[in-house]
């Protein structure tokens, strides 16, 4: 699994925030977090990153004046949350790189942060600077999840929130799909919290039940790890409804798509496409369900 999680910002155009107006960001957003102005001074053109001191890590920005690579699937998959997912991306000419790296300074007292820590911290700071910085027009999250800037800044306050009111929905994609009659939904991203991917498939389930029971699993692994996730028969804790409701895409409205209103715009129909069109993918690092 990967150990530090990168977030990509997507920007109108090249442009590093503010240091000032970040850092009174990070202060009004969370409080809690200790953070203080960065040494290093970026002249004109200049391609080092900007670094700011948060508690015993750093938050490290790295501008790059060109666009993140096309990703057909990642927009896809963010459309059925973000109906205008693909136009957003494509008015994008720049992006940031923001990572939590340890800080050099660090002592032998210093605890490492494992990856579900440095997301909590870079979910918090990365919200904190697309509050500073003008012209984002979406956010990617370690590869795999396309969110919009209006979901980032709203969830990202919840950054450090116990299960489960944890902004999981930032970090991982949630794809629903048909095969025949049966409906399933398998998510994209929860392997880098626990090593496996979920594929949930029951008969005579309405996708609504089965995006919310992979979204209650998803948010109760992240939370406990996958041993201790396993080993519950069911969560503790119901994963309240304005979170479910984030998942459950049926308010996307399918007025340009052309399909019937008995045709959900946000379902994957695997049909009879043969082993070339499998959804979801086969890997033996899935769960299923």
């Amino acid at each position: 699994m990967a150990t530090i999680p990168l977030a990509f910002i997507l920007l109108k155009d090249a442009r590093l925030p503010d240091q000032e107006a970040l850092i009174q960001s990070i202060r009004g957003r969370h409080p809690d977090l200790q953070c203080s102005r960065s040494a290093a001074v970026l002249s004109d053109g200049a391609t080092r990153p900007m670094l700011i001191p948060v508690g015993n890590h750093t938050l490290t920005i790295f501008l790059v004046p060109e666009p993140v690579p096309s990703d057909q699937q990642l927009w896809e998959r963010a459309s059925r949350l973000w109906p205008e997912a693909f136009r957003a991306a494509g008015r994008h000419r720049a992006h940031l790189a923001i990572a939590v790296m340890d800080s050099a300074k660090s002592n032998a007292e210093t605890k490492e942060l494992g990856f579900a820590e440095r997301t909590l911290l870079t979910t918090a700071l990365v919200g904190a600077v697309l509050a500073a910085t003008p012209g984002v027009v979406a956010v990617i999250w370690d590869g795999k999840v396309g969110r919009s800037p209006e979901m980032w800044l709203e969830r990202s306050r919840s950054a450090f929130a116990a299960y489960p009111d944890q902004p999981f929905a930032l970090w991982t994609e949630i794809v629903p799909y048909r095969s025949g009659k049966t409906i399933g939904a398998y998510t994209v991203g929860l392997s880098a919290f626990t090593g496996r991917e979920i594929e949930f498939e029951v008969d005579g389930l309405d996708q609504d039940t089965v995006t919310a029971r992979v979204a209650q699993l998803s948010a109760y692994f992240i939370a406990t790890g996958l041993e201790d996730g396993l080993r519950a028969a069911r969560c503790s804790k119901p994963i309240p409804r304005s979170i479910i409701a984030s998942w459950c895409s049926t308010a996307i409205r399918a007025s340009t798509s052309g399909r019937s209103s008995h045709s959900h715009p946000s379902m994957t129909d695997r049909g009879d496409a043969g082993p070339t069109r499998s959804f979801p993918p086969q890997s033996p690092g899935i769960i299923r369900c």
